[in-house]
């Protein structure tokens, strides 16, 4: 094989790189070190010049004798993010790659995405740290309001917010999280 001067991989970098791939009849696994997403990585060149590349862009270099296109990414048609197989790679761009992952159902989409996903990795209420209000004050502010005994311009100049933001908190449109109160519609 010979890849001119642009190539930017040596025969121990292919060698070693072929060290960590289990070949099996379905999809070729990467058994070194890969990403928290699964993505294969080694690390290619001398130790002071020491560059982490992703396994299957190198697997698609080496099967086709060339550098990916600058601007383009290496896809997967399996679906799966360890397999370094050359014939379940492809070049396209970023947009073809995200088209990929919404036909496939792999988007995080809807229930699946970060933040309703883990829940709990959120700072709500009282754990976001420029909260003004509680969940205490929230609660109050919902019983007072509902029975009549206060308005929302009264209950925002007790907690220091302004008006929209007590009205949000009262109606449930923030504070969500917060239980055991009446939405006032």
């Amino acid at each position: 094989m010979t890849f001119g001067n642009a190539w930017p991989y040596t025969a121990a970098d292919v060698n070693r790189f072929r060290s960590k791939v289990d070949l099996s009849d379905g999809c070729w696994m990467w058994t070194g070190t890969t990403s928290p997403k699964g993505y294969g990585l080694i690390s290619i060149g001398p130790r002071a010049q020491c560059r982490q590349v992703r396994a299957h862009r190198m697997a698609w270099e080496i099967a086709n004798e060339q550098r990916v296109p600058d601007g383009l990414v290496v896809r997967h048609h399996c679906d799966t993010p360890g397999c370094v197989r050359p014939d379940h790679l492809a070049v396209g761009t970023t947009a073809d790659n995200n088209r990929d992952i919404l036909e496939r159902g792999r988007g995080a989409t809807g229930d699946r995405n970060g933040s309703r996903k883990h829940r709990e990795r959120v700072a709500r209420g009282e754990r976001q740290h420029l909260a003004k209000l509680t969940d205490h004050l929230v609660r109050e502010a919902r019983r007072r309001y509902s029975e009549g005994t206060a308005d929302l311009p009264t209950l925002a100049a007790e907690a220091g917010v302004h008006v929209s933001t007590m009205h949000a908190a009262v109606q449930g449109d923030t504070w969500a999280h917060v239980t055991n109160h009446e939405v006032v519609q």
